[in-house]
């Protein structure tokens, strides 16, 4: 019996989290990465649809604090999407129904203006 968990407790009866290992009550041991790595496969499996993508190009606008009528460089996008490593399909798709909803349109010199319909769904 273990000294400090009392004369009817095992110690494999609590869940106990480590940086290393999950313990359960069961005995099985589940690496902790193991069980990140399928959460995100769980969430990489669904397809995002293309509001979804569209409130993505939101947040790039957001995380630069931009407001409506104030424009965006490709070069923004780029850093935005390497920094967090999103899918650049996503990006493009998600400024296709931005554009067609009227979230997004052309500014000059080649960058894109949120307009004050895409400011309203921030």
């Amino acid at each position: 019996m273990s000294e400090g968990l009392g004369p009817h407790r095992h110690p494999r009866q609590f869940i106990a989290f480590t940086a290393e290992m999950l313990y359960l009550p069961r005995g099985k041991a589940i690496r902790a990465k193991s069980m990140r790595r399928q959460s995100r496969m769980r969430a990489m499996a669904s397809t995002p649809t293309p509001i979804e993508n569209a409130k993505l190009v939101l947040t790039i606008y957001k995380h630069f604090r931009k407001r409506s009528g104030e424009v965006l460089w490709a070069e923004n996008f780029q850093t935005y999407v390497k920094e967090n490593s999103l899918n650049q399909e996503d990006v493009k798709s998600g400024l296709v129904y931005g554009y067609e909803n009227k979230w997004f349109e052309d500014g000059p010199n080649g960058t894109i203006k949120l307009t004050a319909d895409g400011f309203k769904e921030m």
